[in-house]
Order: C-alpha cells, then sequence, then structure tokens
C-alpha cells in the first residue's frame, strides 16, 4: 500500500456500497460474535489474533474514529473461522498468518507485530502487490481486506458491541 494512499478516505469512498450490499437481504454468514475476554478466540491462537489485529489495524488504521481492532474485527474473522464456512478460509489464513510474519522476519529480522507502522505497511504492500509469496500472498490479502471490511462495516452483532463507528464515519444511521 503506497505511503501517500489515504486509506480513510478508501473506506468512505467504498463504503456506501458495502453498508448497501450488507442491508438489502444478503445472505449472512449465521455469524454472531460472542463477547471473548481479550486475547481469547475460537479459531486463532492468541499469536494469530494478535497478528491478525496489527494487519488489520494497518488496513484500517485509527484516527478520528476506531480502527479495526477497536471495531471487532479480529473477532469477526475467527468467528467466520469458527462458524460453519471457517472449513473455506483456514487453511488460507493459517498460510497467510504464517506468510506474512516469516517475510517481516526475513525482511527486518523481527516478527510483523514487532515492526514499526511504515515497515508494517511495506510488508502488507510487498503481498498486495504478489511481490510476496506471488499469487497465493496476493490471494490472501485479498480474502484479508475482504474480511476486515466486512468486519469493520458488519452489523454490531457481527462485530463491535455498541454502536457501529464505522456506520457514524461515513453517515450511514442504520
Amino acid at each position: 500500500m503506497p505511503q501517500d494512499f489515504d486509506r480513510r478516505n478508501f473506506l468512505v469512498s467504498i463504503a456506501g456500497g458495502t453498508v448497501a450490499l450488507a442491508s438489502k437481504g444478503r445472505p449472512g454468514l449465521g455469524l454472531v460474535v460472542e463477547s471473548l475476554a481479550d486475547g481469547e478466540y475460537r479459531s486463532l491462537s492468541a499469536r494469530q489474533g494478535k497478528l491478525l489485529g496489527a494487519i488489520t489495524e494497518q488496513i484500517v488504521p485509527t484516527d478520528e474514529f476506531p480502527g479495526a481492532t477497536a471495531s471487532g474485527v479480529v473477532a469477526y474473522i475467527d468467528g467466520i473461522l469458527a462458524g460453519p464456512y471457517g472449513k473455506f478460509y483456514r487453511e488460507d489464513y493459517e498460510k497467510g498468518l504464517k506468510s506474512i510474519d516469516a517475510f517481516a522476519t526475513n525482511s527486518f529480522q523481527r516478527d510483523f507485530v514487532s515492526l514499526e507502522p511504515g515497515q508494517q505497511a511495506a510488508v502488507l504492500s510487498q503481498f498486495e502487490s504478489g511481490e510476496a509469496d506471488g499469487d497465493s500472498g496476493k490471494r490472501f490479502f485479498n480474502l484479508l481486506l475482504g474480511h476486515t471490511f466486512e468486519g469493520y462495516y458488519a452489523k454490531t452483532r457481527h462485530g463491535a458491541e455498541g454502536a457501529n463507528p464505522a456506520w457514524k464515519m461515513i453517515g450511514f444511521e442504520g
């Protein structure tokens, strides 16, 4: 992801379509996220959850609005992986998260979570372009990107507790 890329404006620009799709009766995944203690997951390990949190926070960073972490994106993805359709994604997440961490370690001699934000963005940019891990890395990045947006703009019962802050950001009152 280029450094001058304004992710928040990009998110706002695509949000209308995402919210419209979500509110048009699109069949849901049957996913309801229960409150779990911090660091507790149904499908992810604690290490995977922390890594996924760092990655999704790069995709939807905190600014004047809560980022991916505060909006429950990791819980949403964990719910997908633990749910009835998780079997379609578990292997992709296992391999993809390992690949991102390995690439970070090879590039910067530290795991992804330990990197500076600019270094994390550089790693993800390599996956987004397919330069890291080829087509499989690019496919995983796109899967993760889609799940991040779904989780960020999901109905509250699928993500964060309380009113969805992402909806307030785009002016959608549900």
